[in-house]
Formats: C-alpha cells, sequence, structure tokens
C-alpha cells in the first residue's frame, strides 16, 4: 500500500515579516465584516504531575513543566495504563498541550476585500490581525475556514475564519475528561 500523505507548510504573511507581502485582516483597512476575540485560562494548567504504574511510594511520579509560584497551575495524571515509564513525560507535555491557553479570533472575511482567499492568504498561514478598538494585534495561523454560500449573500459567498486556537466545543471537553479517567476504567 503507498501513502501519499502530503503536508502543506503555511507561510509567513505578517506584518513583521519582509519576505513577501503581509496580510493585515482589520476593520480599519476594510476587509472585515465582524470579529470574535477569545482569550481564555479557563482549565488551563502549566504544570503536572505524571503517575505511572505502582501503589504508593513504589509509585513513579514523573514532574512535567518549568512554572513556579503563583503563575503555576498544577494537575495530576494519571498514566498507569503506560507499561513503559519512559512516556510518562511524553503523556504529560501532551496533556498540557490540551490544556494550553485559549487565544483565538474569528471573523468573517470580506471576499471583495484587498486579500484573496487561495492567492494571497489561505489555511495554514500565519497573518496578522489587528484590532485597534480592543488594543489587540494578533499574529496567528489561519486554523480553520468554513466557506458560505447562500444566494442573499453580496458574491453569494462568504468566509468565516479562525485565527489562532479555536474554543473547545462540549464535546472536545467531555472527550478530554473521559480520557483522563479512561486509565482508572482500565484498572
Amino acid at each position: 500500500m503507498l501513502d501519499l500523505t502530503l503536508t502543506y507548510e503555511g507561510r509567513n504573511l505578517t506584518a513583521a515579516q519582509s519576505e513577501r507581502n503581509p496580510v493585515i485582516f482589520s476593520p480599519d483597512f476594510d476587509n472585515i465584516e465582524a470579529q470574535e476575540y477569545i482569550d481564555s485560562e479557563i482549565g488551563y494548567k502549566n504544570f503536572a504531575y505524571v503517575g505511572g504504574q505502582g501503589e504508593g511510594e513504589m509509585r513513579t511520579i514523573e514532574q512535567v513543566g518549568t512554572s513556579t509560584g503563583l503563575d503555576r497551575r498544577e494537575m495530576f495524571i494519571d498514566a498507569r495504563d503506560l507499561d513503559d515509564q519512559s512516556t510518562l513525560i511524553d503523556r504529560g507535555v501532551q496533556k498540557l498541550q490540551e490544556l494550553d491557553m485559549i487565544e483565538s479570533l474569528e471573523a468573517n472575511i470580506l471576499t471583495y476585500g484587498p486579500f484573496i482567499y487561495e492567492k494571497d492568504w489561505d489555511l495554514g498561514d500565519i497573518v496578522t490581525i489587528q484590532n485597534k478598538k480592543w488594543n489587540v494585534t494578533l499574529d496567528a495561523r489561519v486554523t480553520e475556514i468554513r466557506e458560505v454560500y447562500e444566494s442573499s449573500l453580496p458574491g453569494n459567498f462568504k468566509l468565516e475564519v479562525t485565527f489562532g486556537n479555536s474554543s473547545p466545543t462540549l464535546i472536545d471537553k467531555v472527550k478530554q475528561e473521559l480520557s483522563q479517567i479512561s486509565g482508572e476504567i482500565r484498572r
């Protein structure tokens, strides 16, 4: 069987770079119809104790993360399901990535603006998003694009774009909780 997996690396189109023409989405440039900005630390963790095989004092515990003091947000990860204790740190890193801070900006991009979708910018590219009224400037990857086709729209088409990490849905949160207790169920 032949695996033809292709990987596309997005382009850096931020205002800070000088190799390509920058792509800046901002209400000031009349290329955004509506914006929603999310900066959330709900559920955020940056330090983990990962417990492997064993009981009591004989249980292997690894620490993942470097935060200290009041910035430290701890969690315990039950990883008894791992037979190889050398993978405890990998499990901790994976879980902490799932519980990272959420910073995203969703916007309706005007399709008749100065930047042409799929030519000037595309899914995976890193662009600059600004809203001077909110005092927000964000260099973020285009992580999600929804193409909406309706006859009532100008040009019968609009783009709903997510920049950065999208907010977790209820289903995402339930999956995270179930994966956390799966070690207890397997015992």
